[in-house]
């Protein structure tokens, strides 16, 4: 059975300890939406009532003003979607589990078969999971669980468990050996070079450490470049934003005093 202070997805909650929100009373009801992999409180509630909330921070089509995080000792589970053991199986994942990618994934062509992630949180839809890869796949940040561009959800079945101890795979490395130069050619395409230096001693462990650092560097440098070029489209969009109200509000000093030109008329007039 589910113990009071374990949470799922789709799990009915009732409140049995009031929060900092005053429209959330104990006894009100609600269905959990979202369990936040780190953050507190986690535990992501859609109520049957209106509680001048949100509507939390995954797409789970939760009405405006419904949502709420609550803390685990806040809220008891009074139906849960599985009041049954289950059978362990490839395709149940939990937090932190690592997954390998099995088949293709229809929305997102840069993940490829043999790809491996990391379970991040889970979607409404119970059918997908949010993994953040290992490799930059040009995604997203899983609402904030993943690293820019790495996180994305997909159907579970399109992965399946890996072995739990294995955290974090190497980086696969391509090496080209021409003569002195070495060149290192990083998973996403990222490449430095090693040249010998006058009067240095050649040495191929030494020169693929400097051609990877190299490729590193370029890696980091497109990622910050990106970040920049976003930052700057930002900020054209906060100039257009200052103009545009710059055009809403300049009527307002004229109409201002047009309505004081009024307003002296009438106590002219005795009004």
């Amino acid at each position: 059975m589910t113990k009071k202070n374990e949470f799922n997805v789709g799990d009915k909650v009732k409140v049995i300890k009031t929060s900092w929100n005053d429209y959330i009373q104990v006894g009100m009801i609600g269905t959990v939406k979202h369990i936040h992999p780190s953050g507190q409180p986690r535990i992501g509630v859609e109520f049957d009532k209106y509680v001048d909330g949100h509507t939390l921070s995954v797409d789970c089509g939760v009405p405006r003003g419904h949502g709420w995080y609550m803390n685990e000792e806040e809220i008891e589970v009074i139906d849960s979607k599985s009041t049954e053991p289950k059978e362990e199986k490839m395709n149940e994942f939990k937090l932190g589990d690592i997954v390998e990618v099995i088949d293709s994934v229809h929305d997102r062509s840069m993940i490829q078969i043999g790809m491996r992630a990391k379970v991040k949180n889970f979607n409404c839809k119970e059918e997908n999971v949010g993994l953040e890869f290992f490799e930059n796949i040009d995604g997203h940040t899983l609402k904030g669980d993943a690293k820019e561009g790495y996180g994305w959800y997909v159907n579970k079945s399109v992965v399946e468990l890996v072995d739990d101890s294995v955290v974090e795979r190497p980086e696969k490395i391509t090496v080209y050996l021409e003569g002195t130069r070495t060149t290192v050619v990083l998973e996403d395409g990222s490449t430095g070079t090693s040249n010998l230096m006058h009067g240095d001693t050649y040495s191929v462990e030494k020169g693929i450490e400097i051609a990877k650092a190299k490729a590193l560097i370029a890696r980091k440098t497109k990622e910050r470049d990106t970040l920049v070029e976003k930052g700057n489209e930002m900020l054209k969009q906060i100039d257009d934003l200052i103009m545009e109200r710059r055009d809403i509000v300049g009527p307002i000093p004229t109409l201002n005093i047009e309505i004081a030109d009024l307003q002296e008329k009438i106590n002219v007039i005795g009004g």
